[in-house]
């Protein structure tokens, strides 16, 4: 009979024991609970930061091209002793500049491959540069052809309809996206080798000074980049007024935003498109 007690009395403490250790769990799940929301929380505010720089540089930078002879000369040009005044870019060759936290890109569409209206020599060259060999050339030629072609006959090299995992392909008309090569070159690594060069809606040659550098030895640009109102060997010295500028911020949260600022054709106003956030 005396040993109900203690038997009572360990039956308590291995409740008592229990109890606690279930405290102690939640108390260990209420701690970590509230760390990640304290670390979500502070991801979200950073993310909001960024994307509110990323937004006020793109808004000042617009402004820029805009009200001054940025985006008209480019940041090293000038024109009748007129150049602009400290711009907040370096270059428009797609070299990045530093600007306090952020990262600009600017890229003249005259120094990229045009495919639309298409820069039959550039591509051909940028191929070739790729090291593309003459038949696979004649054969990339054959299937964009009939890639834009409305009728359904093949070239020898070509491709047409039922030639295509989709059915739906090829489109028979105009390049519209650069996207479409992947297609076209049924290479995706080639594709992503020449992919940043190439640019619907461009000049159908290569305006020297606006070229990336690591074009110049694709298409025998020598030296280093010219002043850009040195005009060498161009009828327009002048930027295109079509520029693919990405802004990025790369620090403790990456946002990136990524668009095309296009001056209009005569009393045709400013407009931007193909604006997206980008990885």
């Amino acid at each position: 009979m005396c040993s109900y007690p203690s038997q009572n009395q360990g039956a308590a403490l291995l409740l008592v024991l229990m109890i606690a250790a279930a405290m102690a769990s939640i108390m260990i799940y209420m701690s970590e609970k509230g760390s990640n929301s304290a670390r979500m929380a502070n991801l979200v505010k950073q993310h909001s930061r960024a994307k509110m720089l990323v937004d006020s540089a793109q808004a000042e930078l617009i402004n820029e091209l805009m009200t001054t002879s940025l985006g008209i000369l480019g940041p090293n040009g000038s024109y009748n002793g007129i150049k602009p005044e400290n711009p907040s870019v370096t270059n428009f060759i797609g070299e990045p500049t530093k600007r306090d936290q952020l990262e600009i890109v600017v890229q003249d569409a005259s120094g990229l491959v045009s495919v639309s209206p298409m820069n039959d020599k550039g591509f051909e060259t940028l191929l070739r540069y790729n090291g593309v060999s003459s038949d696979d050339v004649t054969r990339i030629k054959d299937r964009l052809d009939d890639w834009q072609d409305a009728d359904g006959l093949r070239r020898i090299e070509g491709a047409e309809k039922g030639d295509y995992s989709q059915a739906y392909l090829p489109t028979n008309t105009d390049i519209q996206m650069v996207e479409e090569f992947r297609y076209i070159l049924e290479n995706d690594h080639l594709y992503e080798q020449i992919k940043p060069f190439l640019l619907v809606g461009s000049y159908p040659y290569i305006v020297r000074q606006f070229t990336p550098k690591s074009l110049y030895s694709a298409f025998g640009f020598e030296g280093k980049v010219s002043e850009q109102n040195s005009g060498e060997g161009l009828e327009n010295p002048l930027s295109s007024g079509k520029l693919l500028i990405q802004i990025s911020h790369n620090e403790a949260v990456a946002y990136s935003k990524q668009f095309i600022f296009e001056r209009g054709a005569g009393l045709r106003p400013y407009f931007i498109s193909n604006e997206q956030i980008v990885d």
